[in-house]
């Protein structure tokens, strides 16, 4: 396994970058929330992703299969999950299927618009 880390990168860049990963490693001190873009943007390209759950972590990435979790604080369960990961290609397939469903179901920019259209209806409503 090679371990990689780009550095900032052009937008242009990035998304050829996300594709090519097999895995990606998105530890965070805090855990790992909606809030980041770069957690955010692996999910919406289908990439399988290791991270780390703490006090900021929201509870539907337990039950997602869309991640693997580690406790923040744990690097030997860090290490351990990322060993095990390396090795498990049809793991890593189903991570990343699971992956690009939950993004599509939960976080595309089209729920965000729907949404929008939705508060902007009941306010137009109300206005009468």
């Amino acid at each position: 396994m090679r371990v990689h880390a780009t550095g900032p990168l052009a937008p242009e860049d990035l998304s050829r970058h996300l594709s090519a990963c097999d895995l990606l490693i998105q530890p965070y001190v805090d855990g790992v929330s909606t809030r980041r873009s770069s957690f955010m943007a692996g999910l919406a390209h289908g990439r399988p992703i290791l991270t780390t759950t703490g006090p900021a972590t929201e509870s539907l990435w337990a039950g997602s299969e869309a991640v693997a979790l580690v406790p923040v604080g744990d690097p030997r369960a860090f290490v351990e999950s990322l060993d095990a990961l390396s090795k498990d290609e049809n793991r890593r397939a189903h991570m990343g299927d699971a992956a690009r469903k939950l993004y599509h179901e939960r976080f595309d920019v089209a729920h965000v618009v729907a949404r929008l259209r939705q508060v902007e209806h009941r306010e137009a409503a109300c206005a009468y």
